[in-house]
């Protein structure tokens, strides 16, 4: 709620489509520049007991799941095919729910989607 007297004032700022870009934004400037968002492949996010690890998809990072192969099996992988494994994405809600969360194991609480933590 704004004090009596004081008007508030919208405005938009475009990270254009796919969110391929950042803007930075001052309150007492406006916009002060848009840049690309290009510099990661891989983000991380901790709080608490969560690990979140997103995969940059506007960059064009792709994250897929083996199927039928465990972690002892990394050796015998084969990408011939990858195209038709199964594609994990970001969870748009929740940012502690990346790519590599993707396939928890919900009656483990130490699974964390890319691996499973050993206390």
């Amino acid at each position: 709620m704004l004090p009596a007297g004081v008007q508030g004032q919208a405005t938009t700022v475009s990270i254009l489509p796919g969110y391929t870009h950042r803007a930075y934004y001052s309150l007492d400037n406006g916009l002060v520049k848009t840049a690309p968002d290009d510099g990661w492949d891989l983000a991380f996010q901790l709080t608490g007991f969560a690990a979140g690890i997103r995969a940059h998809h506007p960059q064009g990072v792709r994250v897929h799941k083996v199927p039928g192969f465990g972690i002892a099996d990394w050796a015998l992988v084969d990408t011939a095919g990858m195209t038709a494994w199964p594609e994990l994405h970001n969870e748009a809600a929740r940012w502690d729910l990346g790519a590599l969360n993707q396939g928890i194991d919900t009656a483990n609480a130490f699974d964390l989607g890319w691996g499973i933590y050993n206390p």
